[in-house]
């Protein structure tokens, strides 16, 4: 991978400006009162969300709201905000996020994807302690329509489980909510705000023994597809025929690097999974 940093601020700048708060009141009629609490909806071009102790609303022409109504729940709306709202703007502005957490090597980014709990935050911030930049949390944006898959970089503070956090050697700030024990906390390295190139998506699986694999045929374009909310999000903003949909994801599994890493989940082998995790890293990097 040769090192190139993109310059292009639009893309971040017109995403900054999106998640402005303009208001802490839904407007009437948004949809919101028809929408069960624990639920998302998302027609292609208005996304709503209720949670318990709080709403929020989207749309490009209108812009973002985000109505409080229990204090407590403060810490898990930053979590919403920052991961499926985020998501929904991202994919109203052409953009295409992933459900992943990154670090960069050799001015690249290396994300890394999973089912949620496969302990993609928990290796990344691991990574930034042994000196690779931290770059994003649980989500990576990136812009499909620059030749060099530019990601945006990341916007919101790292968030652990307290096994997490012991692995990580990191120290817990404060609780998410008191009914979702995660922890806030600070990465150790983190890279420069900038843009830059996606060089690997690497997925997490759980396994016996170490391995790390290319994803080859159609395997790639299968990998994309997953389950997560940010597929369903970039799927359905601005309402795109499955023409289009089948374009972009094809184009996109074609100039993606991925990688499969399979890893004992045992705490007692994770500094040895760090260890031949970076050589790996360094492997595709020097290729």
């Amino acid at each position: 991978m040769t090192s190139a940093a993109a310059t292009l601020p639009d893309a971040p700048e017109t995403l900054a400006r999106a998640r402005i708060i303009c208001a802490t009141r839904l407007p009437a009629g948004c949809g919101i009162d028809e929408l069960d609490e624990g639920r998302m909806s998302f027609d292609g071009t208005r996304f709503l969300l209720r949670e318990r102790g709080f709403s929020i609303c989207y749309t490009q022409a209108e812009g973002l709201y985000a109505q409080l109504d229990d204090p407590g729940q403060r810490g898990r709306m930053e979590l919403f905000l920052d991961g499926s709202v985020h998501a929904a703007i991202a994919s109203l502005a052409g953009l295409y996020p992933l459900h992943a957490s990154a670090v960069t090597l050799n001015g690249h980014v290396i994300a890394f994807t999973g089912p949620a709990g496969a302990g993609k935050s928990t290796l990344c911030a691991a990574l930034a302690r042994r000196g690779l930049p931290f770059y994003a949390d649980d989500t990576l944006v990136i812009d499909p329509a620059r030749a060099a898959l530019a990601c945006l970089p990341g916007h919101k503070r790292l968030k652990l489980w307290p096994e997490g956090l012991a692995l990580a050697g990191l120290q817990g700030e404060e609780l998410v909510a008191p009914d979702y024990p995660k922890y806030f906390a600070q990465a150790p390295v983190h890279a420069q705000p900038a843009m830059l190139p996606l060089g690997a998506l690497v997925f997490l699986e759980e396994g016996s023994q170490f391995s790390f694999a290319p994803i080859g045929g159609a395997q790639r374009f299968a990998r994309l597809n997953d389950d997560h909310y940010t597929a369903m999000l970039r799927n359905r903003a601005g309402r795109p025929d499955a023409g289009a949909l089948f374009a972009r994801q094809a184009m996109l599994a074609r100039a993606i690097p991925m990688f499969r890493l399979a890893r004992p989940r045992d705490p007692a082998q994770f500094e040895t999974m760090l260890d031949q995790t970076i050589l790996a890293l360094d492997g595709i990097a020097r290729a």
